[in-house]
């Protein structure tokens, strides 16, 4: 008992409260919040004239018009118009987006370009060996694809799978499916290769990436993963000749219990909680992917368990995603529709303080997330209230200040923003 104790008071000692004061005096805290109020009404102000599609238009455009005309990466950011470095999970993320959308139209234009993405994530593939371990970071010199960083975790390859799934799932274009498969199953086979265990062009181990078979590990994300690869592989049959062997292994942890540990992927303890919102929307990412695969239902109650978590931050991706998994949306179109209204259609990383409008309610002890928190509202904000951040979906619904003392000058994608629309169009084609 006195242990338990010791180790409740070192957790709540060593926890750390992120506010405006780490950064600013009272005066100038409120001098700020007094620039952001201005910086949230010019938001606002922009979004009076621009429909929902206009929106999409203008940030497909832009992305579209920054890329290489052949090698179609995606940054996380751009600074005075300049794209960031080119970066795999960003591309993954915005090939979905234009999945969703093909989807939705069957505009012969997306398909063009999903073509061109797919092509390039191959040759990026190429470019440190073309064996399924993808690089992580790509850059482009005289007109060649040069991988940049090779530091990529398994994660990543869920960025790919939100994409790759729903095309071999539900679209009938055979030109994309088979490149789609031409992929997947170099990727499969990698990772069969080594036990399920991500390892670099060098043959090294990645971190934080081991998937292979444990039947006492508490990494249930891990153990969900694995689940998702096998159901992949043995539902598509993508490596026939392995067939016999991955069923085997398929058999072995649903005897251990694997779809029963992936129902619960958020600890709790005391005011504590595990995993980050960066972790949880991975993990809801890879239920939605798992129950796209074959519509198996431990992934559907996998997904429902940890959304009911989060459900109070009306995150809308985390919406769309579980009204996926429904034979009809039973969200309204009007509901969702003023969410996607709401995202700012010049989302920067300019500083935002809103703790000192006298309108917004405030939590009192908003709970720690890896020994940090910081300042809850307890009604999520508007999009175009928040600090932005690269991809809004992976973050706090809540949070009220940040981007501490940052002047705005990046400007961000917009590839959050397409995801979510299109999704929603792909969902709702039958009704509009």
């Amino acid at each position: 008992m006195r242990i338990f104790v010791y180790i409740c008071i070192f957790l709540l000692v060593g926890c750390e409260t992120k506010s405006v004061y780490n950064h600013y005096s009272e005066d100038a805290a409120r001098i700020k919040a007094a620039q952001s109020e201005k910086i949230i009404q010019n938001r606002q102000a922009i979004l009076q004239n621009v429909s929902l599609l206009e929106k999409a238009e203008y940030f497909e455009k832009f992305i579209l018009k920054k890329m290489h005309p052949t090698h179609r990466f995606s940054p996380k950011l751009y600074s005075k118009g300049i794209p960031g470095k080119l970066r795999m999970d960003m591309t993954g993320l915005f090939l979905s987006a234009l999945v969703f959308k093909y989807l939705a139209t069957e505009e012969e234009k997306t398909k063009k370009e999903i073509l061109k993405i797919l092509e390039s994530i191959y040759h990026a593939d190429e470019s440190n060996g073309l064996d399924g371990f993808i690089p992580y970071k790509v850059k482009i010199e005289n007109d060649k694809l040069i991988t940049s960083s090779n530091e990529t975790h398994i994660n990543v390859y869920t960025q790919l799978l939100f994409a790759y799934i729903p095309i071999i799932t539900y679209l009938e274009d055979k030109e994309i499916k088979d490149k789609t498969l031409r992929h997947l199953k170099l990727i499969l086979n990698h990772l069969q290769k080594e036990n399920f265990t991500l390892v670099d062009h060098l043959g090294k181990e990645v971190e934080y990436s081991d998937l292979s078979p444990k039947f006492f590990s508490i990494q249930r994300n891990r153990k969900q993963m694995l689940l998702v690869f096998l159901d992949l592989a043995l539902k598509h049959n993508i490596l026939p000749e392995k067939q016999e062997t991955l069923s085997e292994l398929r058999n072995d942890l649903s005897e251990n219990g694997y779809e029963e540990d992936i129902l619960n992927l958020q600890v709790k303890f005391l005011n504590l909680e595990f995993p980050t919102h960066s972790s949880s929307w991975l993990n809801l990412k890879n239920s939605f992917i798992g129950y796209h695969i074959d519509h198996q239902d431990y992934y559907r109650k996998a997904f429902t368990n940890l959304f009911d978590k989060y459900r109070d931050e009306e995150n809308l991706l985390f919406i769309l995603m579980e009204e996926s998994m429904k034979k009809t949306p039973d969200v309204s179109k009007e509901y969702i529709e003023s969410k996607l209204a709401e995202f700012p259609q010049n989302p920067t990383n300019h500083e935002i303080i809103n703790s000192f409008n006298p309108n917004i309610d405030t939590l009192e002890n908003a709970p720690y997330t890896k020994l940090k928190r910081e300042l809850e509202v307890k009604k999520a904000l508007p999009y175009y209230q928040r600090p932005m951040r690269s991809f809004e979906w992976k973050l706090n619904q809540m949070r009220v200040d940040g981007n501490f003392k940052s002047t705005g000058n990046y400007q961000y994608t917009g590839i959050d923003y397409l995801t979510a629309y299109w999704m929603y169009r792909w969902l709702f084609r039958k009704q509009l």
